[in-house]
């Protein structure tokens, strides 16, 4: 089943909560165009096992698992903060918002299906976040979608990050690693350019490759660790070492890195964690 909200006149909030095993399997076919939903109530499809339309949601310290009709949380049209939830064994996507902006801050996503988020037209900050075994991307920002991300760990899937079409992201501070890739940029529909990107003071090490880009798509790589490099003369090639990354513990361990005593770019830290070094 579905919980449903629709034009909210307030921000409805969900803190504590538990949703799962929504087992309801989306219909066998569908009109052209239009995107297999898993419940439909007086002619408003619903593909999460929480959907929020045109209205603005809260969800904190809670759980979202076992989805398999689809996503776990789909959002359109909102403004969204959701924050310290643990998304797992969802079958498609975690999060996936249309049109939406907020922050997703200090979740844990594990063994989703498709994407952990999945951003199209929207407008997020993505932080604090630990993403691993996401069955397609961990961070998918698509469709002229506005993304900072900012101090995330992402492992074990098959994309880290995407950037694609015509969407742009600073992405500050992450481990990237373990994926098959990294992180890309492409443009995937063609009514769209490619997609932009600035990764900076972040590590991307032990994927099968480690960065990929078409024509249409642009890269700045700063101060961050790349294994095998990048095109970029700020790159560094100093091997990281984590805390326990046979067990998916990617966090740096502190007092063994050569990495951590390069620093970073100064003016980003400035920006993003007040920090005046």
């Amino acid at each position: 089943g579905t919980i449903a909200v629709v034009g909210a006149a307030g921000e409805s909030s969900f803190i504590h909560t538990q949703f799962q095993h929504q087992n309801q399997p989306p219909p066998p076919a569908a009109p052209s165009g239009h995107a297999l939903s898993s419940a439909a109530v007086n002619g408003i499809p619903f593909r999460g096992m929480l959907s929020v339309f045109h209205s603005d949601l809260r969800l904190e310290k809670s759980e979202i698992m076992f989805a398999t009709g689809d996503d776990g949380v789909n959002v359109k049209h909102g403004r969204i903060e959701i924050r310290y939830n643990n998304f797992h064994d969802n079958s498609a996507d975690a999060i996936d918002t249309d049109f939406v902006s907020g922050a997703v801050e200090a979740n844990i996503f594990i063994k989703n299906g498709n994407d952990a988020v999945d951003m199209s037209g929207s407008d997020l900050v993505i932080r604090d976040n630990t993403i691993t075994q996401s069955g397609d991307k961990g961070l998918s920002i698509g469709e002229k979608s506005k993304a900072i991300v900012f101090n995330n760990a992402v492992s074990r899937s098959t994309e880290g990050i995407a950037v694609k079409d015509s969407s742009q992201a600073e992405i500050v501070n992450n481990v990237l690693a373990a994926n098959k890739t990294g992180l890309s940029l492409y443009r995937k529909k063609e009514i769209f350019n490619g997609g932009e990107a600035r990764l900076i003071n972040s590590i991307v090490w032990d994927n099968e490759t480690q960065i990929k880009s078409d024509e249409l798509s642009k890269i700045d790589v700063v101060a961050s660790s790349v294994e095998g490099g990048w095109n970029d003369k700020d790159t560094l090639v100093i091997a990281p070492v984590f805390i326990n990354q046979e067990n998916g513990n990617y966090t740096l361990a502190r007092g063994k890195n050569t990495l951590l005593l390069r620093g970073g770019d100064i003016a980003t830290l400035k920006k993003y964690i007040d920090f005046t070094g």
